[in-house]
C-alpha cells in the first residue's frame, strides 16, 4: 500500500526543486513582474462606453506616443471602465495630453475622463514592508496558537508548511511572469489562513488517535490520521477550487488577479497539509511510540 508518510522525502525533493526553479528564475529576470503598486507608476481611468476601439494594442501605442512607458489595463465596474497603468505622469499638461492621445485613437467622449492618480516608490516601498510584517505577524499567531494546542514541533511545523506554500506561489509567479501586486500579497495572507486550516484538521486527529493507541510509532499514527481526513481535505479543496475557478473565468480582471493565486495556492496549501505537514511534525519530534501519557494508561 502506498504510503504518504514515506513518501513524504520525494515530496521534499519536488518542492526544493521549484523552489530553487524560482529562484533561478527571479536572478536572470532581475525580479518579479511587478505592478506599479510595488514599482510606482500612474494609474488612468476611463469610461469605455462611446469608444469603438478600446483596447490594449490602441491603448499601448497612445501612451507610447506621448513618451510615457505602458504597464497595462485593467477592466472595471463590468468593463464599462478601465484603469489605465502607466510610468508616473507629474504634471497637469502631461496626463492631458496622454489623454488625449487615448481619446483620438479610441474614440471614446471627453467625459470619459475620471480620474488620474501617481503611486510613488515611496508608498509602493511601505506596502511591501507592511505586506511582509502582516505575514510575519500571521505565521507568528500560528506558532503560538498551535504550540498551545498541539507541542512546540507540531507549531514549527506548521510554519514550516506555511512558508512552503509561499515559497512554491511565489515560485510559480516568478517562473512564469505572473504580476505580482498588492491583490498577490492578500490572496498569500488569505491562502495562510486556508492552508494552516486543512493542518490543524490533521493535526487534530493525529492528537486524538494518539490517546488510543498504545506503543504504535508516531509514524503510523500520522499515516492512520492522514488517510481518515483526506476525503474531508479533497472534498473541500475541490468545491473551493470549482468557485475560483468559475470566478476566473467570468470574473472581471480585478477578480481574475485575486482568483489566480488563490487557485494556485489551493492546491498547494492541500498538497502540503497531506504530503508535508505531518512528515515535518514526526521529522522535528522523533519517531518512536507517541510519547502521549494518556495512550499509556489505556
Amino acid at each position: 500500500m502506498f504510503s504518504i508518510m514515506k513518501s513524504s522525502k520525494y515530496c521534499y525533493i519536488i518542492s526544493a526543486a521549484i523552489i530553487l526553479i524560482g529562484i533561478i528564475f527571479l536572478v536572470v529576470n532581475g525580479g518579479f513582474a511587478t505592478d506599479i503598486d510595488f514599482s510606482g507608476g500612474c494609474k488612468m481611468v476611463i469610461s469605455t462606453q462611446g469608444g469603438n476601439n478600446v483596447n490594449e494594442g490602441t491603448i499601448k501605442k497612445a501612451v507610447e506616443s506621448c513618451g510615457f512607458d505602458f504597464y497595462g489595463i485593467v477592466n472595471m465596474s463590468g468593463d464599462s471602465q478601465m484603469q489605465v497603468k502607466t510610468s508616473t505622469i507629474d504634471s497637469v499638461e502631461d496626463r492631458v495630453k496622454v489623454y488625449e492621445a487615448i481619446k483620438k485613437a479610441t474614440g471614446i467622449t471627453e467625459e470619459s475622463y475620471l480620474s488620474c492618480e501617481n503611486i510613488s516608490a515611496t508608498l509602493s516601498t511601505d506596502l511591501l514592508k507592511n505586506a511582509i510584517l502582516a505575514l510575519v505577524v500571521a505565521v507568528a499567531g500560528i506558532l503560538i496558537y498551535i504550540y498551545f494546542r498541539f507541542e512546540f514541533a507540531a507549531g514549527v511545523a506548521a510554519v514550516i508548511a506555511l512558508l512552503h506554500d509561499s515559497l512554491i506561489m511565489i515560485s510559480v509567479y516568478a517562473i512564469f511572469r505572473f504580476t505580482v501586486n498588492s491583490t498577490f500579497v492578500a490572496a498569500i495572507l488569505t491562502i495562510v489562513g486556508y492552508s494552516v486550516n486543512a493542518t490543524i484538521v490533521v493535526f487534530d486527529r493525529i492528537r486524538e488517535n494518539r490517546k488510543y493507541v498504545g506503543k504504535s510509532s508516531f509514524e503510523d499514527v500520522c499515516e492512520k490520521s492522514i488517510r481518515q481526513t483526506l476525503r474531508r481535505t479533497v472534498n473541500t479543496t475541490i468545491t473551493t477550487l470549482i468557485s475560483l475557478i468559475v470566478l476566473y473565468i467570468l470574473g472581471a480582471e480585478s477578480v481574475k488577479a485575486f482568483a489566480l493565486p488563490l487557485i494556485i495556492g489551493v492546491l498547494v496549501g492541500t498538497y502540503s497539509s497531506i504530503m508535508l505537514a505531518a512528515p515535518l511534525w514526526k521529522l522535528i519530534r522523533g519517531n518512536g511510540n507517541t510519547g502521549n501519557k494518556k495512550a499509556k494508561k489505556a
